[in-house]
């Protein structure tokens, strides 16, 4: 169920083994989610396809040079 009455998603972390900078972080969450929403996924795995992404972002220097491609959030989803 979708709309105002709905249950609120819940998205545990993904844990980064080590934060380097969390420059960025949110706007890649939001972007991913975002994307991951616009491809189909429902809302509940694109909130985890977005937390994957954030915790591949903070383990990087940087806003923009930290921001993982698809291929690298599937990758880490793959050994969740």
């Amino acid at each position: 169920m979708q709309g105002p009455k709905a249950a609120p998603l819940r998205q545990a972390c993904v844990r980064a083994p080590k934060v380097v900078d969390t420059t960025g972080a949110g706007d890649c969450f939001t972007a991913a989610f975002a994307v991951a929403v616009l491809e189909g996924l429902e809302p509940q795995s694109a909130l985890l396809f977005a937390s994957a992404a954030a915790s591949i972002c903070v383990q990087r220097p940087g806003a923009i040079p930290s921001l993982p491609t698809a291929d690298e959030v599937e990758a880490l989803l793959a050994r969740l």
